[in-house]
């Protein structure tokens, strides 16, 4: 017990030794600061907030990594997700348009080299909406963003799976075509229209007012909002059309924690259209000749 509390000193600064006292079971005390640590044969209690003095404290576990990309939808929505589970992360970028995704390093930790993936002391885990699950459960397993409570738990899965199949099937079919990401098919009408019916049907079960599945935000309205920036990218007048859909977007996008990533992404894409309007400009002009 005695190695334990060196080890903890030996992990404080300078400024955090002056002043502690400790005060022991035995009636002896020593310094150390004005929180107290009470050692007993049978009890060690520290204070609650004794690792937040600490530089690298032996009870604070490793930061979890996330591995991503700003212009990538769904690793925006596990950044964010972070942020509102107040999980301490370090953000690895991996620039798929550069092909970093197909590190070694990156393959080592993912062999399907997708992002988002984190990495949590012995977890790796990747699709994004399985990893906002996992951060809720088990950082925030108290919070709103994922009730604990059958029937409200099963609203948030639903609109999670409805995400994935419909919306963000629909974003990716309709949007990343013209953003460069793939081939433009030859029925992007249909893509167009199958992507403001599913936006269509999402106006249509907002609760005015409030979030997705009632007055809290949860994982599904931050998975979905994340997704519907592309669109509003390419036509920042895409949501006009749908006045209830409009509106969530804005409560959500007006939260600190989303807007923080949110501003990132927003510099991102500007630098990244601005290059490319460059590219363009700079393009040798073919002549045609009559």
């Amino acid at each position: 017990m005695m190695w334990f509390l060196w080890k903890v000193w030996e992990n404080l600064n300078e400024p955090n030794k002056r002043n502690i006292k400790i005060s022991l079971s035995l009636d002896r005390e020593c310094l150390l600061d004005d929180r107290q640590v009470y050692i007993s044969s049978a009890l060690f209690i520290l204070p609650l907030n004794l690792p937040n003095i600490l530089e690298s404290s032996l009870l604070r576990k490793k930061r979890m990594k996330v591995y991503g990309f700003i212009a990538s939808p769904p690793s925006r929505a596990v950044e964010i997700t972070c942020k509102f589970a107040k999980v301490e992360y370090e953000f690895k970028s991996l620039n798929l348009m550069k092909g970093e995704h197909m590190d070694k390093e990156f393959l080592a930790v993912n062999p399907r080299h997708c992002i988002p993936t984190i990495v949590d002391d012995d977890l790796n885990l990747w699709e994004s909406r399985a990893i906002l699950q996992y951060i809720v459960n088990q950082y925030a397993a108290d919070s709103t963003l994922y009730p604990a409570e059958a029937k409200a738990r099963a609203k948030v899965d639903f609109w999670l799976n409805w995400d994935m199949g419909s919306m963000y099937a629909a974003i990716v079919g309709a949007v990343y075509p013209k953003m460069g990401f793939a081939p433009i098919p030859d029925d992007i009408e249909g893509k167009e229209a199958k992507l403001a019916e599913q936006v269509r049907f999402l106006d249509g079960s907002i609760p005015a007012g409030n979030f997705i599945t009632g007055k809290n935000i949860t994982i599904a309205d931050i998975s979905i909002a994340c997704g519907l920036t592309m669109p509003c990218l390419i036509n920042p007048t895409f949501l006009d059309d749908f006045e209830n859909v409009k509106a969530w977007f804005g409560r959500v996008a007006a939260l600190p924690e989303f807007a923080e990533v949110h501003k990132q992404f927003q510099h991102f894409a500007a630098e990244m259209m601005a290059a490319k309007a460059e590219e363009e400009k700079n393009k040798p002009q073919v002549k045609t000749a009559f």
